[in-house]
């Protein structure tokens, strides 16, 4: 019977973001008759549910620092023949624990972020070129860190693999029953879903909300971060706080996306817009800065969603009720999602990181 191939897939702090989502999906679906898998987390907080066969290890330490080199140890004692991680200092986690301990493990980066700090490019500028295989979630991503970073890759380094985003348990967990006093038909809601964090920016939503003198439009917030507090202080300076909803993390957002009138994104900086797919997934029309590397890949501006510049709430005031007044743009544009969701379908990219794999 042939050996199956070990592959580890570390990321540091495991919450309930867009990457650890990526990774749940592609954990949860690969071939375990083929390859035996290990997720490693210095700390594990994600309520994400993975499949039983996968083997994990969480340090259980406070924070990522504190478990840099226990990481690496247990790199080195598994001796896996993949190790792939996200992230900047993820990545070089697993590309020095290779160095240091002359491991024969082929290393994988993988790009979801685009990294802007000066120390970030220069780590990306020295140590990326010494990956194995760098996976890009769009070419765009590629690019743009190859512009800010200075980092010269080689093209037969670069993968391009679209994220794992649509299955069947995601349009099964959109139809599940809910109970909220907005969404029972008689109001008009948007709803957003991420971290609350300073490149997400979800001011510039409730700002454009301030813009809409309409009472019955509302939003919800679904989500937490360190600018809750932040954001929960300008709705009540806004007197919005009829209006406004923060939900918090939801094990199962979907539910709430499907039942409303339409998504919005204001990130300042977007690697790629995964929840923007999963909300076309739920049959919404989305609405999102043009934060993106590459938007086209995710949304045609007024065929498949609607684009405004970063921070423009203004404008993004008007989009939204372009969106409430006029239906037969509304319809247009979830007709027009299904091929952007079908090519972020979990099987196919999958598939993708399984002939990746197997070329290793």
């Amino acid at each position: 019977m042939k050996k199956k191939k070990k592959i580890l897939f570390y990321y540091s702090i495991f919450l309930n973001g867009g990457i650890e989502r990526v990774f749940v999906n592609i954990l949860n679906n690969l071939d375990l008759e083929k390859y035996e898998v290990l997720l490693l987390n210095v700390n594990n907080r994600s309520t994400f549910h993975l499949k039983d066969k996968v083997r994990r290890i969480n340090l259980d330490k406070n924070r990522a620092r504190e478990g840099v080199f226990e990481s690496m140890r247990v790199m080195k004692r598994e001796k896996p023949d993949i190790m792939i991680a996200g992230g900047c200092i993820n990545n070089l986690t697993i590309l020095l624990a290779k160095k240091i301990f002359r491991m024969k493990t082929k290393v994988i980066f993988s790009l979801h972020a685009i990294d802007r700090t000066a120390i970030r490019k220069k780590i990306i500028k020295w140590f990326y070129p010494m990956a194995d295989k760098v996976v890009g979630i769009n070419r765009g991503s590629i690019d743009l860190t190859m512009e800010i970073s200075g980092v010269k890759l080689r093209e037969d380094k670069i993968e391009i693999i679209n994220n794992p985003v649509v299955d069947e348990n995601m349009i099964k967990m959109s139809k599940e029953g809910i109970s909220h006093r907005w969404l029972d038909g008689n109001h008009k809601v948007f709803t957003t879903i991420g971290r609350l964090s300073w490149e997400k920016t979800q001011d510039v939503m409730i700002r454009a909300l301030n813009e809409i003198k309409d009472e019955n439009v509302k939003l919800l917030i679904i989500g937490e971060g360190p600018e809750e507090e932040k954001h929960r202080e300008l709705v009540k300076n806004l007197k919005l706080g009829d209006r406004v909803d923060f939900i918090g993390h939801q094990i199962n957002p979907f539910k709430y996306i499907s039942r409303c009138d339409g998504f919005l994104l204001s990130s300042k900086t977007e690697g790629f817009g995964m929840v923007l797919v999963e909300a076309m997934a739920c049959k919404i029309p989305v609405i999102s800065t043009k934060s993106m590397a590459r938007p086209k890949d995710v949304i045609l501006d007024g065929k498949t969603g609607l684009l405004c510049d970063v921070g423009d709430y203004r404008e993004m005031a008007r989009l939204m009720v372009l969106l409430l007044d006029d239906r037969d743009l509304k319809g247009n544009l979830i007709k027009n999602s299904y091929e952007t969701v079908e090519k972020f379908s979990v099987m196919g990219s999958v598939k993708k990181y399984e002939e990746l794999f197997d070329r290793l």
